[in-house]
């Protein structure tokens, strides 16, 4: 769950930067200095409050610092490191994505529907679906969720890894992400293999 949060948002800011949409004024406490993230923060604000309805008000807060924190590079991404950037403590950032209880289909419906109104972003009749999978190379992770040893497509060879499935559509003018699912390798279950319902990378 924690993984598909994450790729969620990833999304989200996605399509965040290819969209207009109505100013938020909310006032928002706990990031400071904003300008370190070299991003306009109005207009990020104007999409992210298509998402409000889908948080509560303290959800919502925690929510904008979060994707706030994702503009900013990292030696090493971790939670730890985007709460400091902004100035927000750690254990609110790891309640929000471990305990805080998301409506995920409707965040990704609302994604949609944003993505399908934008002239930049909608597709189109010479659109085709594209599914893809990718690995980020986790040689040393030992209790990573879903890291195994796994063929990783961006070395293109077996490595210790985790693997997301991506759906995309793709035209002769654009292509855009449409959903990201991360795979669960059989090793992740007890009954392996054998375990009911087991969805490969496609399913």
């Amino acid at each position: 769950m924690h993984c598909d949060k994450h790729l969620l948002l990833i999304l989200l800011v996605t399509s965040g930067i290819n969209c207009t949409c109505k100013f938020f004024t909310q006032s928002i406490t706990g990031a400071k200095d904003l300008s370190i993230f070299r991003t306009n923060i109005s207009l990020l604000n104007k999409f992210l409050e298509h998402f409000a309805s889908c948080f509560t008000k303290k959800q919502f807060a925690m929510f904008l610092l979060v994707v706030y924190a994702m503009f900013k590079d990292y030696k090493r991404n971790s939670l730890e490191a985007m709460a400091q950037a902004v100035h927000t403590d750690y254990q609110k950032f790891q309640y929000f994505f471990s305990e805080s209880k998301w409506d995920l289909p409707a965040l990704k419906q609302k994604r949609m529907d944003i993505i399908q109104k934008q002239r930049t972003t909608a597709l189109t009749k010479d659109s085709i679906l594209t599914i893809d999978d990718t690995g980020c190379p986790k040689p040393y992770a030992k209790n990573t969720e879903a890291a195994k040893w796994q063929y990783c497509g961006s070395l293109k060879r077996q490595e210790n890894c985790n693997v997301v499935v991506g759906a995309a559509f793709v035209s002769k003018a654009k292509h855009f992400p449409l959903d990201v699912i991360p795979y669960l390798p059989a090793d992740e279950f007890r009954e392996g293999k054998m375990t009911p319902n087991l969805k490969t990378k496609y399913k």
